[in-house]
């Protein structure tokens, strides 16, 4: 080794002899699972023709193209279905979502479908619902996934409408805790008019459980909600991912609610300990598959501007360890400590509670009074950003262990960062930084980097960017999850998830929940979207629980499974401004691809015969016991 300098001056040479690992990663379990090759005729059902293929594939509703791409054929014989037959097979543990696509090539007319287990006592769960059609550069394409109720004639969804030449349906089933392992068969019925046809359908239950608390984190980003709060809070339960919302502005305005009244001395606890203490306690998914499990993550209301109005404070100050005025340090440590004191009375020990900073100095452009952050705290640029972040964790750190002490059982407090730029960072954020949030991108440029920095400090780490577009494949959520916990990350985070009325009429990528008064509900609507990413968290706990059985390392099996699937990830910019989140592409990652995989990891997994966790992984920080200027 020699060091060379920027004016290539080259330095003395040094030596030293290594020894290199000889492990391998394992191969995946074999054998591979084979694909229905037999394409029989399509059944069809008063003219109205039936075919079944994955709820992730798209086939568009006018134009009948396949995405991803496939052979025409693949709509009578793929990885579910096998048309001369009549078959569907599926595959699932305990404390699993499974689900399929009828696709019906026509016009239906009050349609009926259901789907009907033989067994008597514990059967899996069965729920339809519909794909709506949003129009799209493309023309019209399914995205919400509307509840079925009955189909009578399509209504006016967009002005397209005349010209759908198919429709599709969903069928999802959940399989509770306590099914019994091996074969579940069962009749699939669609009734239209006088007419009926039934599908054979197999649902093969794994012995192995899939944990109620969930390894892995797909977090569902937004900045505000709509007054029907809980229940998006519950769809993404339902759906094994998290809703974490910003809880202040840009301005540094807190939003109604979201922080307990501060009167410079105490905390007022009653109205937010009513409003957000059934997320920590679990009891508002009381009635849900992972009942009682509370939400993992929740951001603090802490910033900036609160409890202490920034602009009574700052001196313009460079640094900001020399930018405020006596007092302000004080009341965000103070307001820390009592803040983790009160989650430690109340027992709410699961969650992991964020102080989080947010804001961009960048909004000031437009004015001074634009925005209250005097420097880049999401995303920073510039070293005096990144030194700004320290001194805020470090206060925050201080509240923290004062309320703590050196106790294990303490909330799970953490300090959290969105980094874009982690070859930036140098050591600047090292034991202060608990749950670093990494550009997409930079986790895979800088992966050893980040994975370093993670194991060394004991960190959580998630990369973060934006979901696919309504027209492209569902597939990308998926092979964003598989991608990024192979690569070493503890979730994802698509930047923004909730939609609004206008996503209804164009399509919208951030649009993952939908609001429901369109189509008549007061709960929101999942869109398929939602569902990729919980097949991505699903396939993630198949692998990690693969990696338990087997007492392999989490590269290991990472290893094998990106050489398997043929994950290459392709960064592209989604033209949004300012800085880009930027979206992980997966061209090459097929639906039967992921299936096999899984398939495999399922089957193995089940001879081994675990018993059943609640939990497989605990995602903290370790307990802190030192003072933040501690080595």
């Amino acid at each position: 080794v020699r060091a060379v300098d920027g004016a290539g001056n080259i330095g003395p040479e040094a030596r030293r002899t290594v020894r290199v690992s000889a492990r391998r990663a394992p191969q995946l379990p074999e054998p591979a699972p084979k694909l229905e090759r037999d394409s029989g005729p399509l059944p069809s059902l008063s003219q109205v023709r039936v075919a079944i293929v994955d709820t992730l594939g798209e086939v568009h509703p006018v134009s009948r193209e396949l995405i991803p791409k496939h052979a025409p054929q693949y709509l009578a014989a793929n990885h579910l279905w096998n048309a001369s037959q009549k078959r569907i097979r599926l595959f699932a543990a305990r404390n699993e979502f499974v689900d399929f696509q009828v696709v019906l090539a026509g016009q239906p007319r009050s349609l009926r479908a259901s789907l009907d287990f033989a067994e008597q006592g514990s059967k899996p769960a069965v729920a339809w619902g519909r794909y709506w059609n949003v129009s799209s550069k493309d023309g019209p394409m399914p995205d919400p996934i509307v509840p079925l109720e009955a189909l009578a004639d399509e209504p006016q969804q967009n002005a397209a409408v005349r010209e759908l030449r198919l429709t599709s349906l969903l069928c999802e089933i959940y399989v509770p805790h306590d099914a019994r392992p091996g074969a579940h068969p069962g009749t699939l019925r669609l009734r239209m008019d006088d007419q009926a046809l039934e599908l054979e359908v197999v649902l093969e239950v794994w012995d192995f459980t899939l944990p109620d608390f969930l390894s892995f984190l797909p977090e569902m980003n937004c900045y505000g909600l709509p007054d029907s709060e809980r229940e998006y809070y519950r769809l993404a339960h339902a759906h094994r991912t998290v809703v974490n919302r910003v809880p202040y502005s840009q301005t540094g305005t807190v939003a109604d609610g979201c922080a307990p009244p501060w009167d410079g001395q105490r905390l007022d606890w009653s109205a937010w300990d009513r409003r957000f203490g059934p997320y920590f306690d679990g009891s508002a998914f009381a009635d849900l598959p992972r009942r009682n499990v509370p939400i993992e993550c929740f951001y603090l209301p802490l910033h900036e501007n609160w409890p202490t109005k920034i602009r009574d404070a700052y001196n313009g100050g460079y640094w900001a360890d020399r930018a405020f005025g006596p007092g302000y340090r004080e009341a965000f440590v103070e307001v820390s400590r009592q803040m983790v004191a009160h989650l430690a009375e109340r027992g709410w020990r699961e969650t992991i509670f964020q102080g989080f900073l947010n804001n961009k100095i960048d909004f000031k452009r437009n004015g001074w009074s634009r925005g209250s952050s005097p420097w880049l705290f999401d995303e920073p640029a510039n070293f005096q950003d990144y030194w700004a972040l320290r001194y805020f964790g470090e206060a925050f750190h201080e509240g923290v262990v004062e309320a703590q002490g050196s106790g294990p059982q303490g909330p799970k407090a953490c300090f959290r960062a969105d980094i874009s730029r982690p070859e930036w960072q140098r050591d600047t954020l090292d034991r202060v930084l608990d749950y670093c949030v990494v550009n997409a991108g930079s986790l895979r440029r800088y992966n050893r980097l980040v994975i370093d920095r993670k194991e060394h400090l004991g960190q959580i780490v998630l990369d973060y960017g934006s979901t696919n577009a309504i027209e492209q494949s569902n597939m990308q959520p998926v092979g964003w999850c598989l991608d990024s916990w192979c690569l070493g990350s503890d979730g994802v985070i698509p930047w923004q998830t909730i939609g609004n009325e206008q996503s209804w009429k164009e399509a919208d990528p951030l649009a993952l929940f939908y609001p429901g008064q369109l189509v008549g509900s007061d709960h929101p609507i999942p869109s398929v979207r939602l569902k990729a990413y919980r097949r991505g968290q699903q396939d993630v706990e198949y692998l990690t629980l693969l990696g338990q059985v087997l007492k392999e390392p989490r590269w290991a099996i990472g290893e094998s499974v990106r050489a398997e699937i043929g994950l290459k990830a392709r960064r592209r910019g989604t033209g949004a401004a300012g800085e880009d989140a930027g979206i992980v592409e997966y061209a090459d990652l097929m639906p039967e691809k992921a299936w096999a995989v899984r398939v495999r990891v399922g089957r193995a997994i089940s001879a081994l015969h675990p018993a059943p966790k609640r939990k497989l992984v605990d995602l903290r920080t370790p307990p802190r016991s030192r003072t933040p200027d501690s080595p």
